[in-house]
């Protein structure tokens, strides 16, 4: 990769046997990824910081980290105490990303985290894990044995949150923020946050996340997408699926091949039936376009190198096609590590 270009990272489920998710782990560092984010949904994957913690001890250099975790499921105490043990097993690799939940807490029956409780959460966490003491109810919390501060990474997409991380994030993640103009409206949130709080730019990472695949033809390709835009398309704000110029709606019951919060994809093949007539190929194409990393490997390249210039410090990449196996993450970085021609 060439010095312009964004480090790369791969998000992928801990959605097999545990040992599985950590050979998966070890693979995205011998085909050159930068790091590895695992997202946290209990009723549907593996504990995250389990299969974090097993990846730790199989690896030397890529960076470790949660993508998202959330402050409802997991309490900002019990997320510290799982960063600092992780620390200690990869010193200077661990992330912590977080969010205000959506799959983890719903399937629950659980509500996700209010913005205020969200922020003073975030504080308490970043504290702990510093070594400092919080205010938790009627008792004065100290994580004991404290490594030292973890970054923590903001997944923010309404212009409070993208402030907040601004202000308070060592990172910012930004997901399906790809088309043009979107991302920097994005960031100008960040900014302001930032210069609000007396910050730097350069002292907060951006984050895109995007998925993606390796296609020679765009247009051959279009119904393997469809799942994927049904996924995606429902939970993004009109004023943003604007920046694409897309302003269709997809509503409806969860289709069948889907989990039942509707965010992700338990059987493709059953998904692509289901979605033939709900996603049409025009949407589908524009969807794909604005939103995903995809094309042939010298397309990939080429958008790396703008991304570079737009400002994303790391770009990471989950598979736009496949379903809740770890082989599909596998393929994916085989491919784009081939294509990219990544350091190894």
């Amino acid at each position: 990769m060439s010095r312009l270009q964004p480090k790369l990272g791969v998000r992928m489920p801990p959605c097999e046997p545990l040992d599985r998710v950590a050979d998966a782990i070890l693979l995205a560092e011998q085909l050159g990824f930068d790091s590895v984010w695992l997202p946290d949904s209990q009723l549907i994957w593996r504990d995250t910081f389990m299969a974090l913690a097993l990846g730790a001890v199989r690896t030397r250099r890529i960076s470790l980290a949660t993508a998202v975790t959330n402050l409802v499921t997991r309490h900002p105490s019990v997320i510290a105490s799982a960063a600092r043990s992780l620390q200690e097993l990869a010193p200077g690799r661990v992330k912590l990303g977080v969010g205000v939940g959506w799959s983890a807490p719903g399937m629950a029956g659980m509500r996700r985290i209010r913005q205020a409780a969200f922020m003073e959460q975030i504080g308490h966490l970043r504290t702990l894990l510093a070594g400092g003491s919080v205010t938790l109810g009627e008792v004065e919390a100290v994580l004991r044995d404290p490594v030292g501060p973890c970054p923590i990474y903001i997944a923010a997409q309404g212009p409070r949150t993208l402030r907040f991380a601004g202000e308070a994030g060592d990172g910012v993640i930004t997901a399906q923020a790809l088309a043009p103009g979107l991302l920097e409206h994005k960031l100008q949130h960040v900014w302001e946050g930032a210069k609000s709080a007396g910050r730097r730019r350069d002292e907060i990472d951006v984050v895109a996340w995007a998925p993606a695949y390796l296609s020679e033809n765009l247009e051959s390709d279009l119904r393997l997408f469809k799942p994927a835009v049904r996924n995606f398309l429902p939970f993004q704000p009109a004023e943003e699926l604007a920046f694409a110029g897309i302003h269709e709606t997809l509503t409806g019951p969860v289709p069948p091949g889907f989990e039942a919060d509707g965010l992700h994809i338990s059987d493709w093949k059953v998904a692509i039936e289901a979605c033939d007539t709900i996603v049409s190929d025009d949407l589908a194409r524009r969807w794909v376009e604005a939103f995903a990393f995809v094309g042939s490997a010298e397309t990939l390249r080429e958008k790396l190198d703008v991304l570079a210039r737009r400002g994303v410090a790391t770009l990471v990449v989950t598979p736009l096609v496949g379903d809740n196996s770890q082989a599909l993450p596998t393929q994916m970085m085989r491919d784009l590590s081939a294509a990219l021609d990544l350091p190894v």
